[in-house]
């Protein structure tokens, strides 16, 4: 009876200490995968199964009433614990290394990019640099479109305020770029570039008769960077379009408007004609021919009526015996409109004189004059 009671005691020390230890592996698991969360290892998965793995065990030591397998469970649970812990931490400072080397790419590969988007190196103005720095090609009217464009380039992009080339209007006779002249286009920089801008034919503003400049913007001023450039082509806005006629023969004579049936027996296939510019100018006094009012630019001019209806005849008559005419415009002296008359040649004695292509009256005049005779 004593060996049974001893017997039973011992098994319930056996069962409490099981249940002890059972308790003690559960708390050690239970903080190793506190351990495994707070670290936030990518391996969780691998530690939870092994800790249910080691549950599992401990359990079965409990049921086979074995103090062995309970002790022997709790050991291995905290070796694969301690195992899987180590591996993982392994794997984390493994990976510091490699993010630091992909840090150090990144920052080698930084200072390539920087050089590739490095700003265009761009040439300093100067004094003796600056003229002639654009080199313009052409300046023509593009038919049928009431524009002109400006074909121009440069070796290097010069520097500036900004990175556009302007195109800027200047008189006929200016000498230099006005101060408070404005742009009628502009363009991005480029090594080659085109300057688009309109005509304004027989308007106020026209620009048919006007020269041009391209220019950079310095210090809040436009500097022109070539010489003026003209319309080479504004015979495309002419109404008449007519080829120039091909004669059998050179052979021309300055008319003679008393003598021009004669001009047959002559066998000339040229003719020139001069005609004064004064002349023709003004209001007319006979009522045959009344006074011809010409609109050019906005501005009304009076043309001899008897005068343009005489040289409209002997033109004609010419061109019926297929003569082609060459007209020749002559400045004689007319105190009636001096502005004809350049500055420096007023005041004189001779017959003719330069024309007047110095002031803004002289070459609005002359351009009103050239544009009449045209259309006749």
């Amino acid at each position: 009876m004593f060996q049974s009671v001893a017997a039973g005691r011992s098994r319930m020390g056996a069962k409490r200490s099981i249940v002890k230890e059972n308790k003690n592996g559960r708390q050690n698991s239970q903080n190793a995968e506190k351990r495994s969360r707070k670290r936030k290892n990518p391996k969780a998965v691998r530690q939870l199964t092994t800790i249910y793995v080691a549950l599992v065990l401990v359990a079965a030591g409990a049921i086979g009433g074995g103090v062995f397998w309970a002790v022997h469970s709790t050991r291995v649970t905290e070796e694969l614990i301690a195992e899987n812990t180590q591996e993982s931490t392994t794997e984390e400072e493994s990976t510091v290394p490699a993010a630091i080397e992909e840090t150090e790419e990144t920052q080698e590969t930084e200072p390539e990019t920087e050089t590739e988007t490095e700003t265009e190196m761009l040439v300093e103005l100067t004094e003796d640099n600056i003229d002639g720095y654009v080199k313009v090609e052409s300046c023509k009217i593009a038919q049928g479109t009431g524009t002109f464009s400006v074909k121009a380039s440069v070796e290097e992009k010069p520097a500036s305020d900004d990175d556009n080339f302007y195109l800027l209007k200047m008189n006929m006779y200016d000498t230099e770029l006005d101060a408070g002249a404005e742009p009628i286009a502009s363009v991005p920089k480029d090594k080659e570039f085109s300057l688009t801008a309109n005509v304004n034919e027989n308007q106020v503003d026209s620009r048919l008769m006007s020269k041009f400049v391209v220019a950079v913007k310095l210090k809040d001023a436009y500097v022109p960077l070539c010489d003026p450039c003209y319309m080479t082509n504004p015979e495309v806005l002419a109404s008449y379009q007519a080829a120039y006629p091909q004669r059998s023969s050179i052979k021309g004579i300055l008319v003679d408007p008393l003598r021009v049936d004669e001009l047959d027996e002559l066998h000339v296939n040229h003719a020139a004609y001069n005609i004064p510019v004064g002349n023709i100018l003004g209001e007319t006094t006979n009522g045959l021919f009344p006074t011809v009012y010409y609109t050019y630019d906005g501005r009304t001019y009076a043309f001899n009526g008897q005068r343009i209806a005489e040289y409209d005849s002997i033109f004609s008559r010419l061109t019926a015996k297929g003569i082609t005419i060459s007209a020749i415009l002559l400045n004689n002296k007319s105190s009636a409109y001096p502005e004809l008359t350049h500055p420096l040649s007023r005041g004189g004695s001779a017959n003719y004189y330069a024309f007047n292509a110095a002031e803004a009256d002289g070459v609005e005049t002359l351009a009103a004059v050239g544009a009449f005779l045209a259309q006749r």
